[in-house]
């Protein structure tokens, strides 16, 4: 996945730079409280082994809430 959303990136002309890919478990995010600018999840809730704890951590990232874009099949 990360492979393809690097390759997306750069064909928009958006600099490396302003990435930063991490590989982490969903419950446990290794990152500081309102750090984030954006969370993608596509089709993780269906995979981790808390959903409550998973929506949690997003919540607890982000800086803005509304900024969580998630795909979820129904």
């Amino acid at each position: 996945m990360e492979k393809y959303a690097r390759a997306a990136a750069e064909a928009s002309g958006l600099p490396r730079k302003n990435f930063n890919f991490i590989h982490a478990v969903a419950e446990a995010l290794p990152v500081g409280d309102a750090s984030m600018d954006v969370v993608v999840g596509t089709l993780v809730l269906c995979s981790v082994k808390d959903v409550n704890k998973t929506l949690q951590e997003v919540k607890r990232v982000l800086k803005d809430i509304s900024s969580w874009k998630s795909k979820v099949l129904s």
